[in-house]
């Protein structure tokens, strides 16, 4: 993908995202932590369950998840600035603050991976840094602590996990969780620029696609919130359901610090409401799906003009990647 394609795509969501309004915003953070989450599953490979490995259950949720390596990546989100510390903190809390944390190797690593990507000048405040970044995962490759081992025929994990926590710090507008892919850091492949950059413009799409479907849902459920009284707790959990889509009655009631009662009420108030539904085991997963009933005509709001503005720029960034594909295929 040429680099121009790439700061186009990447640069569209450095523009729109802070259109969102503030609600809509606070749910696509808490969604950002989740594929963060997803992205580290990816980058170091499923958890160790002992000998009779059968992986975690929700293993690539960041909340239902029993993986206890979310408390690494969450305390490490909570402890240093950067745009998504509010929301790690918020769902860290919500997990109930437990789970391991990153060895004193692993530390390094990350800290390493910072301080390589600070002498780089790499800032994500603009368009993407392609060149230099570039340049940091080389050099970073020649460490064996980093580099990746083929798929297949070697269990080496490299460090491409720490790169992208490290990355997930650095200010930005439209913070894209896991930019860089184990690929590029393939022990046995040349650094290819390209596979880079193929791999951030994929990172971006899927990250459209989230924050897309997550301030809709905010949107759509906009008159449920205008019923609710200005303090009803229960405007305050909408957000992480459109987010993560379920959650259950302790996260509800540790991550917004409510009474038994006062959880009870916020569950209630989402049901009732239809914008959840429960399984009658302290669950409650998004189901809202606009009202039966014809509304009266209203003006679009912010976020309507920001999705419309999401939908072009997504089926444009669809054209670039199926023509990178098509290239690939020849």
């Amino acid at each position: 993908m040429e680099d121009t394609d790439l700061f186009w795509i990447a640069g569209s969501l450095h523009g729109r995202m802070p259109l969102l309004s503030p609600l809509a915003r606070e749910a696509v953070d808490l969604a950002l932590i989740d594929i963060a989450w997803k992205a580290f599953n990816r980058d170091a490979g499923p958890g160790d369950t002992g000998q009779l490995f059968s992986g975690w259950q929700n293993a690539d949720h960041v909340l239902l998840t029993e993986d206890p390596r979310a408390g690494a990546v969450l305390t490490w989100l909570s402890s240093r600035d950067g745009p998504l510390r509010a929301a790690a903190r918020r769902v860290h809390r919500a997990r109930g603050g437990g789970g391991l944390r990153f060895s004193a190797d692993e530390r390094d690593m990350l800290i390493h991976a910072i301080q390589a990507s600070r002498e780089a000048k790499i800032k994500l405040t603009g368009s993407p840094p392609v060149g230099n970044l570039f340049k940091v995962i080389a050099t970073l490759k020649e460490d064996a602590r980093f580099a990746s081992g083929p798929p297949g025929r070697s269990g080496v994990v490299g460090g491409t996990w720490a790169i992208n926590l490290a990355l997930a710090t650095f200010p930005a507008q439209a913070p894209q969780p896991g930019i860089v892919r184990r690929e590029a850091l393939r022990s046995d492949l040349p650094a290819d620029r390209e596979l880079f950059t193929d791999g951030w413009a994929s990172t971006c799409r899927s990250v459209y696609d989230r924050v897309r479907d997550v301030a809709r849902r905010v949107r759509d459920v906009e008159d449920v919130l205008a019923s609710f009284s200005k303090n009803a707790r229960a405007r305050d959990i909408i957000p992480a359901l459109a987010a993560l889509d379920t959650i259950r009655r302790s996260h509800i009631k540790r991550g917004w610090e409510l009474s038994e009662g006062g959880t009870t009420l916020v569950m209630r108030q989402l049901v009732e409401n239809r914008v959840a539904t429960t399984n009658g085991r302290g669950t409650l997963s998004w189901s809202f799906e606009g009202p039966v009933a014809p509304v009266a005509e209203k003006a679009p709001g912010v976020d309507s003009a920001v999705l419309q503005e999401f939908d072009e720029a997504m089926a444009l960034a669809d054209r670039l990647l199926s023509r990178e594909l098509h290239k690939g295929a020849k």
